[in-house]
């Protein structure tokens, strides 16, 4: 049998931290842009549903993947900062593992 030191974290807790960590509210405004730069193009033709889902995927990838991934790249490295300004958060709170 294999001991940790650690205590196991519920995947609950897990969940949530990885959303607190991505912080979506800041989804909001790269994903605003994808579809605004969609439609500025010129080469958007609404009626076609695989443009759509082009557009959603872009929307996807720039929102939760690349704004949430560089969010929780900023708060690893502000981990100090964030363990005064805001020790709730999940890397200074010691609860994201």
């Amino acid at each position: 049998m294999i001991s940790t030191s650690e205590p196991r974290v519920p995947l609950a807790k897990k969940i949530r931290a990885h959303i607190a960590l991505a912080d979506p509210i800041t989804w909001m405004s790269a994903s605003l842009l994808v579809f605004c730069g969609v439609i500025a193009s010129g080469s958007f033709d609404g009626g076609n549903p695989q443009h759509w889902g082009l557009v959603f995927l872009a929307s996807l990838m720039t929102g939760p993947l690349a704004t949430g991934f560089s969010q929780s790249i900023n708060d690893y490295y502000d981990r100090e900062l964030d363990a005064i300004n805001d020790p709730e958060r999940p890397i200074p709170a010691g609860w994201y593992r």
